[in-house]
Protein backbone atom coordinates (compact mmCIF):
# COMPACT_ATOMS: atom_id res chain seq x y z
CA UNK A 1 0.00 0.00 0.00
CA UNK A 2 0.75 3.17 -0.57
CA UNK A 3 0.19 6.64 1.63
CA UNK A 4 0.42 9.64 0.61
CA UNK A 5 0.90 12.62 3.74
CA UNK A 6 0.60 16.35 3.26
CA UNK A 7 3.93 18.29 3.44
CA UNK A 8 3.96 20.59 6.36
CA UNK A 9 1.88 23.98 5.67
CA UNK A 10 4.87 26.51 6.28
CA UNK A 11 6.69 24.32 3.19
CA UNK A 12 4.59 24.68 0.67
CA UNK A 13 2.75 28.26 1.82
CA UNK A 14 6.25 29.68 1.64
CA UNK A 15 6.61 28.79 -2.02
CA UNK A 16 2.73 29.34 -3.47
CA UNK A 17 2.83 31.83 -6.55
CA UNK A 18 -0.22 34.49 -5.97
CA UNK A 19 -2.23 32.75 -8.69
CA UNK A 20 -2.48 28.41 -8.58
CA UNK A 21 -4.61 25.67 -9.78
CA UNK A 22 -5.37 23.40 -7.65
CA UNK A 23 -5.50 19.50 -8.93
CA UNK A 24 -6.21 16.76 -6.16
CA UNK A 25 -6.26 12.49 -7.08
CA UNK A 26 -8.64 10.29 -5.22
CA UNK A 27 -6.45 7.88 -6.53
CA UNK A 28 -6.77 4.09 -6.66
CA UNK A 29 -7.54 1.17 -4.17
CA UNK A 30 -3.38 0.41 -3.48
CA UNK A 31 -2.81 4.41 -2.54
CA UNK A 32 -4.22 6.66 0.27
CA UNK A 33 -4.85 10.15 -0.25
CA UNK A 34 -5.52 13.02 2.48
CA UNK A 35 -8.13 14.59 1.03
CA UNK A 36 -10.15 16.20 3.33
CA UNK A 37 -6.59 17.71 4.84
CA UNK A 38 -5.59 18.85 1.49
CA UNK A 39 -8.98 20.34 1.02
CA UNK A 40 -8.35 22.04 4.55
CA UNK A 41 -4.97 23.04 3.95
CA UNK A 42 -6.21 25.18 0.24
CA UNK A 43 -9.01 27.08 2.08
CA UNK A 44 -5.97 28.28 4.92
CA UNK A 45 -3.41 29.13 1.51
CA UNK A 46 -6.89 31.04 0.26
CA UNK A 47 -7.00 32.75 3.44
CA UNK A 48 -2.92 33.74 3.05
CA UNK A 49 -4.35 35.50 0.19
CA UNK A 50 -2.93 32.71 -2.50
CA UNK A 51 -5.97 33.27 -5.38
CA UNK A 52 -7.06 29.48 -6.24
CA UNK A 53 -8.49 30.25 -10.07
CA UNK A 54 -9.92 26.57 -9.77
CA UNK A 55 -10.16 23.56 -7.52
CA UNK A 56 -10.24 19.63 -9.17
CA UNK A 57 -11.08 16.59 -8.06
CA UNK A 58 -9.96 13.51 -10.64
CA UNK A 59 -9.04 9.48 -10.06
CA UNK A 60 -5.68 8.65 -11.91
CA UNK A 61 -3.72 11.52 -12.21
CA UNK A 62 -0.88 8.62 -13.19
CA UNK A 63 -3.13 8.39 -16.33
CA UNK A 64 -1.62 10.64 -18.99
CA UNK A 65 -4.72 10.23 -21.20
CA UNK A 66 -6.99 11.09 -18.23
CA UNK A 67 -4.89 14.52 -17.16
CA UNK A 68 -4.90 15.54 -20.87
CA UNK A 69 -8.88 15.27 -20.80
CA UNK A 70 -8.85 17.32 -17.18
CA UNK A 71 -6.47 19.92 -18.16
CA UNK A 72 -8.38 20.55 -21.53
CA UNK A 73 -11.81 21.22 -19.83
CA UNK A 74 -9.84 23.58 -17.71
CA UNK A 75 -8.25 25.79 -20.08
CA UNK A 76 -8.94 28.94 -18.97
CA UNK A 77 -8.02 27.57 -15.58
CA UNK A 78 -4.48 26.55 -16.28
CA UNK A 79 -4.15 29.48 -18.56
CA UNK A 80 -4.87 31.83 -15.62
CA UNK A 81 -2.50 29.93 -13.32
CA UNK A 82 1.25 30.37 -12.51
CA UNK A 83 1.53 27.60 -11.27
CA UNK A 84 -0.17 23.74 -10.26
CA UNK A 85 -0.17 21.97 -6.84
CA UNK A 86 -0.99 18.95 -7.34
CA UNK A 87 -1.93 16.50 -4.05
CA UNK A 88 -1.35 12.80 -5.39
CA UNK A 89 1.51 10.39 -5.29
CA UNK A 90 5.06 11.38 -7.21
CA UNK A 91 3.53 9.62 -10.64
CA UNK A 92 0.76 11.91 -10.94
CA UNK A 93 2.63 15.20 -10.17
CA UNK A 94 5.05 14.30 -12.67
CA UNK A 95 2.59 13.63 -15.23
CA UNK A 96 1.17 16.56 -14.67
CA UNK A 97 4.06 18.58 -14.90
CA UNK A 98 4.87 16.93 -18.64
CA UNK A 99 1.35 17.65 -19.57
CA UNK A 100 0.02 21.35 -17.95
CA UNK A 101 2.67 23.70 -19.45
CA UNK A 102 3.17 25.24 -16.24
CA UNK A 103 5.09 24.95 -12.92
CA UNK A 104 4.27 22.01 -10.50
CA UNK A 105 4.14 21.90 -6.77
CA UNK A 106 3.79 18.97 -4.58
CA UNK A 107 1.94 18.87 -1.90
CA UNK A 108 2.03 15.35 -0.69
CA UNK A 109 5.42 13.16 0.44
CA UNK A 110 4.54 9.54 -0.85
CA UNK A 111 5.54 6.68 1.32
CA UNK A 112 4.97 2.96 0.95
CA UNK A 113 4.01 0.35 4.08
CA UNK A 114 4.02 -2.97 2.94
CA UNK A 115 1.56 -4.42 1.28
CA UNK A 116 0.44 -4.99 -2.59
CA UNK A 117 1.02 -1.91 -4.74
CA UNK A 118 -1.06 -2.83 -8.13
CA UNK A 119 0.01 0.67 -9.60
CA UNK A 120 2.07 0.29 -12.50
CA UNK A 121 2.80 3.07 -14.98
CA UNK A 122 5.00 2.71 -17.72
CA UNK A 123 7.03 5.45 -18.70
CA UNK A 124 7.04 7.45 -14.74
CA UNK A 125 7.56 6.21 -11.34
CA UNK A 126 7.75 6.76 -8.06
CA UNK A 127 10.27 5.68 -5.40
CA UNK A 128 8.21 6.27 -2.19
CA UNK A 129 11.00 8.38 -0.54
CA UNK A 130 9.13 10.46 1.80
CA UNK A 131 10.82 13.56 1.00
CA UNK A 132 9.24 14.43 -2.42
CA UNK A 133 11.87 17.03 -4.42
CA UNK A 134 9.58 17.65 -7.10
CA UNK A 135 8.38 21.04 -6.86
CA UNK A 136 12.28 22.00 -6.99
CA UNK A 137 12.63 19.68 -9.76
CA UNK A 138 10.59 20.78 -12.77
CA UNK A 139 8.17 18.28 -11.91
CA UNK A 140 10.84 15.25 -12.99
CA UNK A 141 12.43 13.52 -10.43
CA UNK A 142 15.33 12.96 -10.23
CA UNK A 143 15.38 9.99 -7.13
CA UNK A 144 13.29 7.87 -9.90
CA UNK A 145 14.43 8.93 -13.53
CA UNK A 146 18.70 9.58 -12.60
CA UNK A 147 20.55 6.05 -12.28
CA UNK A 148 22.03 6.76 -9.25
CA UNK A 149 19.07 8.87 -7.83
CA UNK A 150 21.28 12.26 -7.06
CA UNK A 151 19.44 15.22 -5.88
CA UNK A 152 22.59 17.73 -6.74
CA UNK A 153 22.81 17.76 -10.24
CA UNK A 154 24.42 15.42 -12.75
CA UNK A 155 27.63 13.20 -12.07
CA UNK A 156 30.65 13.83 -13.99
CA UNK A 157 30.09 10.91 -15.92
CA UNK A 158 27.24 12.41 -18.00
CA UNK A 159 28.22 13.25 -21.25
CA UNK A 160 25.68 15.54 -23.88
CA UNK A 161 23.23 15.26 -22.42
CA UNK A 162 23.31 11.33 -22.06
CA UNK A 163 23.77 9.54 -18.81
CA UNK A 164 26.93 7.44 -18.26
CA UNK A 165 25.12 4.22 -17.25
CA UNK A 166 22.72 3.73 -20.13
CA UNK A 167 23.80 5.96 -23.44
CA UNK A 168 20.48 6.02 -24.80
CA UNK A 169 18.52 7.19 -21.74
CA UNK A 170 18.35 11.39 -20.95
CA UNK A 171 20.00 12.48 -18.35
CA UNK A 172 17.87 13.56 -15.53
CA UNK A 173 19.08 16.56 -14.16
CA UNK A 174 19.78 18.28 -18.10
CA UNK A 175 16.02 17.68 -18.43
CA UNK A 176 15.59 19.56 -14.81
CA UNK A 177 17.64 22.43 -16.06
CA UNK A 178 16.41 22.57 -19.43
CA UNK A 179 12.44 22.69 -17.93
CA UNK A 180 13.82 24.86 -15.34
CA UNK A 181 14.83 27.08 -17.27
CA UNK A 182 12.18 27.14 -20.17
CA UNK A 183 10.00 28.40 -17.07
CA UNK A 184 12.57 30.62 -16.46
CA UNK A 185 12.89 29.58 -12.68
CA UNK A 186 16.38 28.33 -12.50
CA UNK A 187 16.52 30.26 -9.41
CA UNK A 188 14.58 27.72 -7.37
CA UNK A 189 17.96 25.07 -8.03
CA UNK A 190 19.51 27.53 -5.52
CA UNK A 191 17.63 27.16 -2.81
CA UNK A 192 17.58 23.66 -3.14
CA UNK A 193 18.10 20.78 -2.02
CA UNK A 194 18.88 20.18 1.87
CA UNK A 195 16.98 16.65 2.26
CA UNK A 196 15.24 15.80 5.24
CA UNK A 197 17.08 11.94 6.15
CA UNK A 198 14.95 12.25 9.10
CA UNK A 199 11.79 11.52 6.61
CA UNK A 200 13.44 9.28 4.76
CA UNK A 201 14.35 7.12 7.92
CA UNK A 202 10.99 6.98 8.90
CA UNK A 203 9.92 5.90 6.00
CA UNK A 204 12.48 2.89 5.81
CA UNK A 205 11.34 2.32 9.54
CA UNK A 206 7.22 2.13 8.48
CA UNK A 207 8.05 -0.07 5.41
CA UNK A 208 9.85 -2.55 8.10
CA UNK A 209 6.58 -2.31 10.14
CA UNK A 210 8.48 -0.17 12.76
CA UNK A 211 7.08 3.11 14.11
Amino acid sequence: MLVTRLKPEEEIAGLMPSRILVMHCRGCSEVHFPYKSARKMVAELRAKNVEVVGELTTDYLCNADFVKQRLARRAEDVERAEAILVFSCGVGVQQVGDLAGKPVYTGCDTIRIGGYQGLSPKKLDCLRCGDCVLTFTGGICPVANCAKSLVNGPCGGASKGKCEIDPDKDCAWMLIYKRLKEQGRLDVMSRFIERDYSKITAVANLSKGGK
